[in-house]
């Protein structure tokens, strides 16, 4: 089985159980109920994303890198005006990842800075606003120019972000079919 990381947050709501209850780092044996344990168990039937865009990323949580596969990266014009705006130039503030992945060390998700070279990234956001009309461009599927938007209005800049934007409403309203529905749906169409 493919290792995947799990948020405790999403044990805690689905189970109703305190945080605290819960190690940092569970797997899939903390997850209640029989279908929640029947799908982790056949996630590798579950086909993985076409789209292979991969990058080496340190995590801001543990300083180790690892190799993750940010799919479909977003170039969000707002954040690169903001950036400018504030002096700053960091490639990572300026796009959107909805993949969903989480450090393969620590469990650890949304802080992330490029462990090498952020030259391939930069060149591949470059193309894709040159590109933004060519569709049979390799680049097209790899990186766009636009602003993801979860839910209706959420912006994310990592996809873990939106399982925390979904995770903070079922919070509130566990018996909330629809944010489950969107929730699992976003797992499944982002890896």
């Amino acid at each position: 089985m493919r290792k995947y990381g799990i948020n405790p947050k999403l044990i805690a709501v689905m189970a109703g159980v305190d945080m605290s209850e819960l190690p940092s780092n569970p797997t899939a044996t903390h997850l209640p109920g029989k279908y929640a344990k029947l799908v982790a168990k056949n996630m590798d039937k579950i086909p993985p994303s076409e789209i292979k865009n991969s990058y080496r990323l340190k995590c801001g949580h543990c300083g180790k890198t690892g190799e993750y596969n940010l799919g479909t990266v977003a170039f969000d014009p707002a954040r690169i005006a903001n950036a400018r705006n504030s002096d700053k130039s960091r490639i990572l503030d300026c796009i959107q990842v909805p993949a969903y992945f989480r450090c393969k060390h620590c469990n650890g998700a949304g802080k992330w800075e490029l462990a090498g070279n952020p030259a391939m990234l930069e060149m591949g956001l470059m193309a894709a606003m040159l590109l933004n009309t060519c569709i049979d461009s390799d680049s097209s599927d790899r990186f766009m120019v636009g602003t993801i938007l979860v839910d209706g209005d959420f912006r994310l800049h990592w996809g873990t972000d939106a399982e925390e934007h979904f995770l903070a409403k079922l919070g509130k309203d566990p018996e909330d079919a629809y944010r489950w529905n969107r929730l699992g749906n976003y797992f499944y169409k982002n890896g």
